[in-house]
């Protein structure tokens, strides 16, 4: 059987490149070193990959048309950028600079840097609250005491609004804009009696007041917690923690609703609100199979178990098609999974080399890939930085590479009504 293939030139920074398609292929487009985060804002048909760098020079934004994959411009940012967020409604992304201790606002439509927002020490996510108008980014490690902080910024103005005390070394952070609460896992809690100076006690999940801005509950978890995810229709945040913990909360009072284990170290979570449905990626290492494991959101109850890939890390929730897409690094290949019944549907070969992150966008009905490329040159192993390890997590615990300066990565995009 011939399969039909689609020829497709593009032409980048003055160099044509002539890229033969499969069916599910849209091209392969270059961006800046190590893209580690990828976000689509269907509003202005505009994708966002962020692009770090050796941790001295500035890391850049490569802007694409998210329906042709075409690079619209590239900006600078500030130091180690490491993730983004996009308010829609307002028309701004945000990116946060690690080393820079910084957030750079961006105009969603020109690319303009419109605001630098200096933050706390080490920030390492974000989550915009459309609803609010809020931003919030949770800073701090755990090697300097009583620095966890989470700062609240003004996603109109661009202006820091206030900062708040959590426990040490938040990790991670999440919103349900129906209740109005952020949840901020930390691996310290501060505790605070009115009669004796604060201390530290345990793990546990920092619960804030969106529109306030204020801790309005602190829920211990035991062990040390490393994502957060919200099903807002569920009303639930799901939060994993060490020893492939995971736990159920209730979005509006906070309460503990179930805690189960899974049978290996928890990477990373997703969420599908439509299927009521949560995918745990584990791994033991490196060198053995991953697994994704789907629970039901409401009960905590392991609902499937299916091996995929090596080092599964980067994940994206497909809602209107019903399909999970995790990359797995080490293979470089993608692992599509029914979102409701959590069996494998496909698994992509040969996608690109050490996939860092994915994204998909509702509206040109495309998923892009960043990746890794070092095919332009050798790259440096990220050894025991401390900041990589921050960074990049088991990734950088697993060995992988990371691009020197002057090196580029790659974006695929891909047909997600072919990922059936």
């Amino acid at each position: 059987m011939l399969m039909r293939c689609a020829l497709l030139t593009i032409i980048v920074s003055g160099a044509t490149v002539v890229l033969w398609q499969l069916p599910t292929d849209r091209g392969t487009v270059p961006v800046g070193p190590w893209p580690i985060a990828v976000a689509v804002d269907d509003r202005t048909g505009h994708t966002f990959v962020i692009n770090n760098t050796d941790g001295r020079h500035p890391g850049t934004v490569t802007i694409l048309n998210a329906a042709t994959g075409e690079v619209i411009r590239t900006i600078a940012v500030g130091v180690l950028p490491v993730a983004v967020a996009i308010d829609e409604r307002r028309g701004h992304v945000f990116v946060i600079n690690q080393k820079s201790s910084s957030v750079s606002m961006l105009d969603a439509t020109s690319g303009q840097v419109l605001h630098t927002i200096g933050v706390g020490r080490v920030p390492a996510a974000i989550v915009v609250d459309e609803t609010t108008g809020r931003a919030f980014v949770p800073t701090g490690t755990g090697d300097v005491p009583h620095s966890g902080q989470v700062s609240i910024i003004d996603t109109a103005r661009g202006a820091l609004l206030r900062t708040v005390r959590v426990g040490d070394a938040p990790v991670a952070v999440a919103v349900d804009t129906h209740t109005q609460r952020v949840f901020v896992p930390t691996e310290g809690t501060m505790i605070c009696p009115s009669s004796r100076a604060c201390h530290l006690s345990g793990s546990a999940v920092s619960i804030l007041d969106a529109r306030r801005g204020t801790v309005i509950r602190t829920v211990l978890l035991g062990t040390a917690p490393r994502s957060v995810v919200v099903d807002q229709r569920a009303g639930r945040a799901v939060i994993s923690a060490g020893g492939g913990r995971v736990s159920l909360l209730d979005t509006r009072t906070g309460q503990v609703l179930h805690t189960g284990t899974i049978a290996q170290e928890v990477n990373e979570l997703a969420v599908d609100s439509q299927t009521g449905r949560v995918f745990v990626l584990c791994s033991n290492d490196q060198n053995s199979d991953s697994s994704v494991s789907t629970l039901d959101v409401y009960s905590g109850r392991v609902l499937q178990t299916t091996r995929i890939g090596h080092a599964a890390s980067p994940v994206v929730v497909d809602e209107r098609r019903g399909r999970v897409v995790i990359a797995n690094v080490n293979d470089s290949t993608l692992s599509v999974i029914d979102a409701r019944t959590g069996r494998l549907v496909r698994t992509l070969t040969a996608i690109a080399q050490g996939p860092t992150a994915l994204a998909v966008s509702e509206r040109s009905e495309h998923i892009f890939v960043a990746s890794a490329d070092v095919s332009n040159g050798p790259a440096s192993s990220t050894g025991n930085d401390h900041t990589l390890l921050a960074l990049f997590g088991h990734m950088a615990a697993n060995g992988l590479k990371v691009l020197r300066h002057g090196q580029t990565g790659s974006v695929r995009v891909l047909d997600a009504r072919a990922l059936h």
